[in-house]
C-alpha cells in the first residue's frame, strides 16, 4: 500500500522535499545521517513501485554505502561535495555490481566490470547508487512504455507517460524517491521527461573543447566511457535534479569546477525563436509558456524575438542522419568491447516494443549512403556557425522556448506502435517527431540546453521551458537557469498513493468521477476521468482536499453606481468585470508571500439585482441594512456562458473607521448556461462605497466534478509588478487541519487549529473554454479559533433556505516567521448550511463569514482590515478546509511588494 506524504511525520516529509543541494548540506552538517536519509527515500521507493521508476535496486547496499558516509563524518574525514546523496542512474550507464540492460531483455544478465566515467566521478565525490532507472527499450523513444521492465507512469497523472528515454530517472526525482539522478540525452531523452515530470534536466555541451560531460569531440571514440549508446555522434550523459542548482551541483562535480552561482535575469537578453520552436503548440503549453515569458519580462529580462523556422526545419533531417549513419555499429562496438556475450542479432530478436523493433529493422535494412552522411556532417557545422552568429549579433545569453510542444501523452495500454499519431490542434501528427521537435537541435550542434519547470496546465500537468546557450558555456547557462527558476518557482510535489482497489492515484492530478446520472463533458485533449475512492482514507481530510481540487476560484472585480440603501425595492446595476490577480508576500517571509494587486483585462460583465426589503437607516440595529442577492455573471460576448447566484448581504458602516459604507454578501450558484451548465458553487462578495461608486470584489468558487475547470497546484512567484492599490492588500490563504492539534468538539461548536498556506488564484476565459488556476504555496502561518454553530439552536439542521448562524471567536493567526508577528480577528456574522456535492459522500457543511481584523503584533501592530472566509467542514470526522481572504489596510507600508 502506498503512502500519502502528507500523513508522514513532519521530519520525514520535509526530508523528501529536500533538493540535492539541501540534502548534502543536511548530511554534511549532521542534522540528519546519510543512513536515515537513505532509509526515508527507500520508504518512498517502496510506496511508489507501481510508477515503475526503478528496475534494479539493492536496499542493503544503499544503506551500507550511507553508513560508510556517516562513519567517515564521525571520524572527521573530509566529505565529498555530494557525500551521502542517493542517485537514480539510467540503465544505459555502466555500474559495477548492477546490470546494465539498455532497457532490453537480451542484456538482463550483463554485469559490467567497470563503472561509467561520469558515474564514477560522482561516486568518488561521495554519491550513492540508489538504483538503476527505467528507460525506453534501447533508449529509442520518448514514452518510456517499456514492454520488458514495465510501462513507466507520470507521477502527476498515472494514465500518462513520463517522457523518455530517461523516464525512470525523471519519475524518481519527481516522485521524491531521490532528489537527483543521471540519464543520457540524444534528441531530448533527459529534457522531455524533465518537462513532463516538473523537474530540471540538462543536456551538456558535446562540441568545442572536451570537458567532463563530453565523451569527446564529434568524431572521437566513446567506447571506454561506459554508455550504452544510441549514436555516439549525438549522445551524452545528462544530469537531472529537482532544481537547477541540483543540476549545477552534479555538473560541477563531473566537470571538475565550482558550482554555477545564480545569475539574475534582470537585463539579460533572451532570444524567443517564434519561428519553429513556438509554432503549433498545444493550447495549454502555449498558455503556460506565454505566462512564463510575461514573468521573465516583469522580472527585468529583455526578450528578443528571432526567427529560426528554416534553420530548425533543416536540423531535423540532419539529426536523423547523424543518429543512424553508423547503423547499429555503435551498439555492436559496445557489446563486443564489454564482452557481453550477446550479439546484435540477439538484441534485436529480444526487442519487445513493436515501434522500436520496426525502427531498428529499418536502420539495419537502410544504411545511410556515404554522401548523405558527409553532407549531414557539413550541415551540422553550418548550423552551429549560424547559431553562434545569431548569439553574437543579437547579444543573446540564451534562447528560451517550450521544451515539448504538447502535454504528456496518454499511455497506450497495448504499447507504442510504428507511426503512432496524436491530435494537435485538430490534426493528427506523428507522435515521435512531435515529442522531439524542439529538443533534437541541441544534439545536432552540440549546445547545452536545460529544461526547467515553467508552470502547470489546467489539468495539473507540468510544462517545461528550455534555455539553450552557446557550446562550452554550460556554467553560465546553469547560473542563468537558477535565476530563471527563481522567477518561475519549482513544481509542486505529486502526491502518490494506491486506491483501495490497488490502483495508483494522484491527488491534484486525478479527476473525480461524475455522478452516475451525469456523464462527464468532453474537453478536447482531456484525459479520461479517474474514479476517486469514497471510503477508507477518503472518508477523512482527503475528501475535503479532493473537493478543493475540484474547485476553480475566480477573482473578479467590478465598479458599479452606488445603491441607495435608504430605499425599498430592487437595486439593479451592470458593469464590466475584470480578472483580479492576487499574489501576496510579506517582507521577510520568503517564497510564497508578497503583494501584487492587478486588475486584468475585461472578461465579462455582472448584473447586480439586490432587493432591500424595507426602508430605513443603513445602520439599523447596528448590523447594517440587509438585502437579498440575485446576481448574474456573464463571461462571453454573446451571453451564452453565464451563471446566476442567489444569497444575502448587508450594507454597513465601514470597519476602517473612515465614515464610509462597506458591502458584504454571499450566495450560491443556482443555475448556469453554456460552459457553466450544471456547475455548482458559491461566491463571497466584499466591497466598499467610495464617493458615488461601489467597488466590488467577487471570489467565486465553482464546484466541478466533471473536471472542465480542473485546477492546478502551482505556486506563482513574485514578478516585481507594482500593486495597483498602495494601501489595500489582500492575503489569500488556504486552511488545512493541523495534525498536531486535533479538532476539539464543544457542545455548540469546536476549537479548531489550522495550518495556513499562501494561495494564488487566477481566472481567464478564452473562446469557449474557462481556464482557472489555484496556486497553493507553502505553509506560512498557524490559526486557532473557536467556532460556534448556531449557539441559539445547536440542533438546527441548516439548509439553504434556513442557514445556521456561524460565529468565530478568539481568532489568532501566528506567522511562522516570528518577526512578522500575529493577527487577531473575529467573525461575528457568518452563515452555514449542510450541502451535498455529486460524487462526494458524507455530510458536508459549508460556511461563509466576515469579520474585522483587530490588534496585531510585529509587522501587523498598526494594520487594520477585514477577514472573509469560505469553507467546508465534514461533520462526521470533524475534518475541514477553509479559504480565507484578508483585506489589510497598512498605513505604515510594511506589506509593500
Amino acid at each position: 500500500m502506498s503512502v500519502d506524504v502528507r500523513k508522514m511525520p513532519r521530519a520525514v516529509h520535509e526530508a523528501l522535499e529536500w533538493t540535492a543541494t539541501e540534502a548534502v548540506e543536511h548530511i554534511r552538517s549532521g542534522s540528519i545521517t546519510a543512513e536515515r536519509y537513505a532509509s526515508q527515500l527507500l520508504d518512498q521507493y517502496r510506496a511508489t513501485t507501481q510508477l515503475c521508476a526503478i528496475t534494479w535496486i539493492d536496499e542493503n547496499r544503499v544503506l551500507e554505502s550511507a553508513r560508510a558516509v556517516d562513519t567517515a563524518r564521525s571520524q572527521g574525514q573530509r566529505l565529498g561535495p555530494v557525500a551521502g546523496l542517493p542517485l537514480a542512474i539510467k540503465d544505459n550507464l555502466n555500474t559495477v555490481g548492477f546490470p546494465t540492460t539498455g532497457g532490453t531483455d537480451a542484456l538482463r544478465n550483463f554485469y559490467p566490470q567497470q563503472t561509467a566515467r561520469v558515474v564514477e566521478s560522482l561516486f568518488q565525490a561521495g554519491a550513492i547508487l540508489l538504483g538503476k532507472a527505467n528507460m525506453d527499450e534501447l533508449g529509442r523513444n520518448f514514452t518510456n512504455s517499456n514492454a520488458v521492465y514495465g510501462f513507466a507512469k507520470n507521477p502527476y497523472d498515472v494514465t500518462r507517460v513520463p517522457g523518455g528515454g530517461a523516464g525512470g530517472t525523471a519519475i524518481a526525482v519527481s516522485a521524491r524517491i531521490t532528489p537527483a539522478g543521471l540519464a543520457s540525452d540524444t534528441a531530448g531523452s533527459a529534457r522531455v521527461p524533465a518537462s513532463f515530470c516538473g523537474i530540471a534536466g540538462l543536456r551538456p555541451s558535446t562540441s568545442g573543447r572536451i570537458h567532463g560531460w563530453t565523451f569527446g569531440s564529434w568524431t572521437a571514440s566513446t567506447l571506454d566511457d561506459g554508455l550504452f549508446p544510441i549514436a555516439w555522434a549525438v549522445s551524452t550523459p545528462a544530469p537531472m535534479g529537482r532544481s537547477a542548482a541540483d543540476v549545477a551541483l552534479l555538473d560541477a562535480v563531473v566537470a571538475g569546477r565550482t558550482p554555477s552561482p545564480p545569475i539574475s535575469v534582470r537585463g539579460v537578453r533572451l532570444g524567443v525563436p517564434r519561428g519553429f520552436y513556438w509554432e503549433d503548440l498545444d493550447p495549454e503549453v502555449a498558455r503556460v509558456s506565454e505566462a512564463a515569458l510575461l514573468k521573465l519580462r516583469q522580472a527585468g529580462a529583455v526578450l528578443v524575438e528571432v526567427n529560426l523556422r528554416e534553420w530548425g526545419q533543416t536540423a531535423l533531417p540532419t539529426f536523423l542522419t547523424l543518429a543512424t549513419m553508423r547503423g547499429m555499429r555503435d551498439v555492436v562496438d559496445f557489446l563486443e568491447h564489454y564482452r557481453t556475450n550477446v550479439t546484435l542479432g540477439q538484441v534485436v530478436a529480444s526487442i519487445r516494443s513493436r515501434d522500436i523493433r520496426a525502427f531498428t529493422d529499418r536502420i539495419i535494412a537502410n544504411p545511410v549512403p556515404p554522401d548523405v552522411a558527409e553532407n549531414a556532417v557539413k550541415t551540422r557545422l553550418k548550423l552551429a556557425a549560424e547559431y553562434e552568429k545569431l548569439f553574437r549579433e543579437r547579444n543573446l545569453a540564451a534562447l528560451v522556448y517550450p521544451t515539448v510542444p504538447v502535454q504528456p501523452v496518454p499511455i497506450r495500454p497495448e504499447g507504442d506502435q510504428p507511426g503512432d499519431t496524436i491530435d494537435l490542434n485538430g490534426k493528427q501528427v506523428n507522435q515521435f517527431q512531435t515529442l522531439l521537435r524542439n529538443t533534437h537541435v541541441s544534439g545536432v550542434i552540440g549546445i547545452p540546453s536545460v529544461s526547467l519547470h515553467a508552470g502547470m496546465s489546467s489539468s495539473g500537468l507540468p510544462v517545461g521551458l528550455t534555455l539553450s546557450g552557446l557550446a562550452d558555456d554550460d556554467r553560465r547557462l546553469l547560473g542563468l537557469a537558477q535565476g530563471v527558476e527563481a522567477v518561475f518557482g519549482r513544481a509542486p510535489a505529486p502526491t502518490v498513493r494506491e486506491t483501495p482497489e490497488g490502483r495508483l492515484n494522484v491527488v491534484g492530478a486525478a479527476r473525480p468521477a461524475p455522478p452516475p446520472s451525469s456523464p462527464p463533458r468532453a474537453r478536447p485533449g482531456a484525459p479520461p476521468a479517474v474514479p476517486q475512492a469514497t471510503s477508507g482514507a477518503m472518508d477523512s481530510l482527503d475528501r475535503i482536499l479532493t473537493l478543493l481540487k475540484q474547485s476553480a476560484y475566480l477573482n473578479l472585480v467590478g465598479i458599479f453606481d452606488v445603491p441607495d440603501p435608504e430605499r425599498s425595492g430592487a437595486f439593479t446595476a451592470r458593469a464590466p468585470l475584470n480578472r483580479y490577480a492576487i499574489d501576496f508576500r510579506i517582507d521577510g517571509c520568503g517564497t510564497g508571500m508578497g503583494s501584487v494587486n492587478l486588475n486584468g483585462d475585461v472578461c465579462g460583465h455582472a448584473c447586480l439585482n439586490w432587493t432591500f426589503p424595507q426602508a430605513g437607516a443603513a445602520q439599523a440595529g447596528g448590523n447594517g441594512r440587509r438585502f437579498t442577492v440575485d446576481d448574474v455573471f456573464v463571461l462571453d460576448d454573446d451571453s451564452r456562458s453565464q451563471f446566476r447566484g442567489a444569497g444575502s448581504g448587508r450594507v454597513a458602516r465601514s470597519r476602517f473607521g473612515d465614515g464610509g459604507l462597506g458591502v458584504e454578501a454571499n450566495g450560491n450558484i443556482v443555475e448556469g448556461t453554456g460552459v457553466f451548465a450544471g456547475v455548482q458553487g458559491s461566491y463571497v462578495l466584499t466591497g466598499h462605497i467610495a464617493g458615488s461608486r461601489l467597488h466590488i470584489h467577487f471570489t467565486v468558487r465553482l464546484m466541478d466534478p466533471t473536471g472542465v475547470y480542473q485546477t492546478t497546484s502551482e505556486l506563482l512567484p513574485r514578478d516585481g509588478t507594482q500593486p495597483a492599490d498602495r494601501l489595500l492588500t489582500k492575503l489569500a490563504v488556504l486552511g488545512e487541519a493541523d495534525p498536531d492539534h486535533p479538532v476539539q468538539l464543544t457542545p455548540t461548536g469546536a476549537t479548531v487549529h489550522e495550518l495556513l498556506r499562501a494561495v494564488h488564484t487566477e481566472f481567464d476565459y478564452k473562446g469557449d473554454k474557462l481556464e482557472a488556476t489555484i496556486g497553493v504555496g507553502p505553509i506560512v502561518a498557524r490559526w486557532r479559533t473557536d467556532v460556534l454553530f448556531n449557539p441559539a439552536d445547536p440542533n438546527a439542521p441548516g439548509t439553504p433556505d434556513r442557514p445556521l448562524a456561524v460565529k468565530l471567536e478568539n481568532i489568532r493567526i501566528d506567522f511562522l516567521d516570528q518577526s512578522m508577528g500575529s493577527l487577531e480577528a473575529s467573525m461575528p456574522h457568518g452563515l452555514g448550511f449542510a450541502m451535498q456535492f455529486p460524487g462526494v459522500s458524507g455530510p458536508l457543511f459549508r460556511m461563509t463569514g466576515f469579520g474585522p481584523i483587530g490588534p496585531g503584533t510585529g509587522l501587523f501592530r498598526s494594520a487594520r482590515g477585514a477577514l472573509s472566509m469560505l469553507g467546508a467542514i465534514d461533520l462526521a470526522p470533524a475534518a475541514f478546509s477553509n479559504y480565507y481572504l484578508l483585506h489589510i489596510v497598512d498605513p505604515d507600508g510594511q506589506f509593500r511588494c
